[in-house]
């Protein structure tokens, strides 16, 4: 029986010259090329974070059950794995490809024995006394209650409370977000300085890593609601013992200054369990000013 494709003119040929050097339609070699590149970058990238979102990803129960509390403290809906899972999706795309993802691993790198923190906030604006409430509320599950300093204005305008500063959180095509997640290193990670400097420096590191922010006092709130879920200091469901006020301290470098300009707000957790919520002189060069990845 004759085999129909030995017996094909064909079949003893290979490919013709012409046939190896097709291009499909639109796209040139040079365009293929730089697609090929493209792809060979992602995959470079995903190999080279791997770790850091591995990391994030292992953290899904300390944030959803951190967040659940803080929710219920807000008196509002929590949030499900399902939404969870899709808001990080999209942050970690966009943490990916503006630089912040290849910040934390070189902060990492540079700071041996250190971690990073995913916590999660509500993506809106909160009213002045809901968060002076919620703050109490942390607080009553605390070894000793929450403590207010010398405030005042420094709580501000309602503009202010918000998951991710003036917007609701938001993915790289302005898809709004159910929850603003943020990124907190375990210690201070901006140096010492007055408030503006370190404004400035600020400014500066968004240039290379794009979603860098100070903290607002409600996204430090749902942080400090993470942490107490971690095991790490006292034991779930608690935040106290040594370390806890060096990886809580948050000086709120964009929070509104007083009434006088001289202060902004200053949060963390004592060693002894306290959250207090205090000021900061802004001309003091303090050292424990932190941003994080949002």
């Amino acid at each position: 029986m004759v085999n129909p494709i030995e017996s094909s003119p064909y079949a003893q040929e290979g490919p013709s010259e012409s046939a190896l050097e097709y291009t499909p339609v639109g796209l040139s070699g040079d365009t293929l090329g730089g697609v090929a590149a493209q792809m060979a970058e992602q995959l470079e990238q995903l190999e080279q974070f791997g770790g850091v979102k591995e990391m994030l990803h292992g953290q899904k129960a300390n944030v959803l059950a951190g967040y659940a509390k803080f929710t219920k403290d807000l008196g509002e809906e929590t949030l499900g794995d399902e939404d969870y899972d899709k808001t990080l999706a999209v942050q970690l795309e966009k943490w990916t490809t503006d630089g912040s993802l290849a910040y934390l691993q070189e902060w990492l790198g540079q700071n041996p024995g250190h971690k990073i923190y995913l916590s999660a906030s509500p993506s809106r604006e909160i009213e002045r006394k809901e968060l002076v409430a919620a703050a109490h509320r942390f607080g009553a599950d605390q070894a000793l209650p929450t403590v207010f300093g010398r405030v005042r204005n420094n709580f501000g305008s309602n503009e202010y409370y918000i998951g991710a500063y003036g917007n609701p959180a938001a993915g790289n095509d302005g898809e709004a977000l159910p929850v603003s997640l943020t990124v907190w290193t375990d210690m201070p990670n901006m140096e010492e300085g007055k408030v503006f400097r370190q404004q400035q420096a600020l400014r500066e590191t968004q240039r290379t890593v794009g979603s860098a922010a100070a903290p607002s006092p409600l996204q430090t709130l749902g942080f400090l609601h993470t942490l107490r879920q971690s095991d790490e200091f006292g034991g779930a469901g608690a935040l106290f013992g040594e370390g806890v006020r060096n990886a809580t301290i948050t000086r709120l470098i964009n929070t509104p200054l007083d009434e006088y300009k001289k202060r902004v707000s200053e949060m963390f957790v004592s060693n002894d369990g306290r959250l207090l919520i205090k000021s900061s002189d802004v001309q003091y060069g303090d050292p424990l000013a932190r941003f994080v990845i949002g």
